[in-house]
């Protein structure tokens, strides 16, 4: 559905010559992506509508992504998979987040495990992005900066609330680089 509707819309940009020819498959599938994030997102609300955890989902969507964009991890192969692996993601961390009492002590040990995974294999290498080794380098650096941050603002604020948001997001991230196809410690 996605890719018609993506064809659709770059076939009338190139007939208005909004675009060229070579620049078809590019908006193609940036319209994809655009399309296929705005739906997760919209999955992702009505999740903490349903679940009456919306302040969790929103702070949990923050943290996560910020690490995510730089730290790499699984990804699913196609629209509806990534659909259901983030559903699934944000409403078991919203359950989670009701179960749990996250220690300061496991949280510091969260955040080391991730720091160091993040020094040794970020950023997990990916065929959709691949970087060359001046953006390895950075999304390094900015992986490390972005956890460092959440770290620092889980103790500086000391709410349990923003430490278990800041705990499940660096475990889920730990979970999705140790499983991407490209992680040597699961072959």
């Amino acid at each position: 559905m996605l890719y018609i509707i993506s064809v659709f819309l770059t076939e009338n940009m190139r007939q208005e010559k909004v675009i060229k020819e070579e620049e078809v498959e590019i908006y193609q599938y940036g319209i994809q992506i655009t399309m296929a994030n705005l739906i997760n997102l919209l999955g992702i609300l009505v999740i903490g509508v349903l679940l009456k955890t919306l302040m969790f989902i929103i702070l949990f969507y923050c943290v996560f992504s910020s690490l995510r964009i730089f730290c790499g991890g699984y990804h699913a192969k196609s629209f509806q998979n990534c659909f259901l692996w983030t559903m699934l993601i944000f409403s078991g961390n919203s359950i989670a987040s009701r179960i749990i009492d996250v220690s300061p002590w496991l949280s510091i040990v969260i955040s080391v495990l991730l720091i160091t995974f993040i020094i040794i294999k970020v950023p997990i290498k990916n065929e959709f992005r691949p970087l060359n080794r001046e953006e390895q380098k950075k999304f390094k650096q900015y992986g490390l900066i972005v956890c460092c941050f959440w770290t620092i603002v889980s103790f500086v604020f000391i709410k349990k609330a923003i430490m278990t948001v800041a705990f499940l997001a660096k475990i889920t991230v730990l979970v999705l680089m140790l499983t991407a196809e490209d992680t040597k410690f699961l072959k």
